[in-house]
């Protein structure tokens, strides 16, 4: 079966077609051991030089029959003033400041076309609140907000739970403008994603995946409180607050892998094949079982929603992931 191509960005390209889930490049010591580097430091430096970009804050207010005046915030940016728009969503933790989304924010404009970054509810300047792995209806309100009424054509990009959320907007939503989305670094199976996260080697990332989680927290009781897992945040706080069984209950509802089938857009999915957070190894089988639906792309020389430079995934243009995932948007928005 054919996932897709490992690519090393501006060194050697490595392609490789898997004929199982558990082949893995020939340099896979040097692959894991790259993929930390590459999670933490376009991380670290994009904190300390922030990308530039032109938007302007942006509001929404959501419909929810449990809570009134749910407020959703972001940034549009609009320098060419295009008929094609890009919306971009965060992971877990993140909002719609996190370095990676302003990166694709930054590509976006490069490349003429309209942006809006959001942040999901609870999340950055959008009201107290906490969302979920599968509330896409968040994302299809964004859609139908009158201010993007104009824009014909709309593509959205997730990163890591983003994508996972985007995918599921992918299969729920009727908007005939949505024309493609993209997931970036997804984990499509809930359950053992998180088991990975709550692992102790992933202790590091966890705690500040944890630690933006928990200034949602805050946001909302006014009181500051740890949580030691992912599974503890989920069941003591997405559990309750959406009404799910229990934990397993919700991982298993709401994980959008087994639903990949249902996708009624172009999809695309970009992993590491490293990834320290949401391992390769998990997402093979659900994308080679929904290959019609959704296209997939490996890349070596990364990390979690990290790349190196010169990243080429096969779509033409210029390379660098941002660029070429764009590139692969442009078939859909043409």
């Amino acid at each position: 079966m054919r996932i897709g191509e490992i690519n090393s960005g501006d060194g050697p390209t490595l392609t490789a077609t898997f004929a199982s889930a558990e082949q893995a490049p020939d340099d896979v010591v040097a692959v894991f051991v790259s993929s930390h580097f590459w999670t933490v430091a376009p991380n670290l430096i994009a904190r300390v030089r922030p990308t530039a970009i032109e938007d302007r804050p942006w509001t929404i207010e959501v419909d929810d029959p449990t809570r009134d005046g749910v407020m959703l915030a972001g940034a549009f940016g609009d320098p060419q003033r295009s008929s094609r728009l890009v919306i971009v969503v965060h992971g877990l933790g993140g909002d719609a400041q996190s370095p990676y989304v302003r990166d694709i924010v930054a590509a976006v404009h490069a490349r003429g076309w309209a942006s809006l970054r959001i942040s999901m509810r609870g999340a950055g300047a959008s009201s107290p609140d906490f969302y979920h792995a599968g509330l896409w209806t968040d994302l299809a309100a964004v859609l139908a907000a009158p201010s993007l009424a104009r824009f014909e054509k709309i593509a959205v990009i997730g990163c890591s739970l983003g994508g996972h959320v985007a995918l599921h907007l992918g299969r729920g939503s009727e908007d005939p403008r949505l024309a493609a989305v993209a997931a970036i670094c997804s984990p499509l199976d809930l359950a053992p994603n998180a088991d990975v996260l709550d692992a102790p080697r992933t202790w590091v990332y966890r705690r500040y995946i944890l630690g933006g989680l928990e200034q949602m927290h805050a946001k909302w009781h006014g009181t500051n409180q740890r949580f030691a897992t992912i599974r503890e945040w989920d069941a003591k706080v997405v559990v309750p607050r959406w009404g799910f069984d229990d934990v397993d209950h919700y991982w298993s509802s709401q994980s959008v892998g087994p639903r990949l089938g249902e996708l009624r857009v172009p999809a695309l999915y970009v992993g590491a094949t490293g990834d320290p957070i949401v391992p390769a190894e998990l997402q093979y089988a659900h994308l080679e079982r929904a290959r019609a639906k959704i296209e997939s792309r490996w890349v070596a020389r990364a990390g979690h929603v990290g790349f190196a430079p010169g990243v080429d995934l096969g779509m033409g243009g210029a390379r660098g992931i941002w660029p070429q995932v764009l590139g692969w948007c442009d078939r859909a928005l043409a």
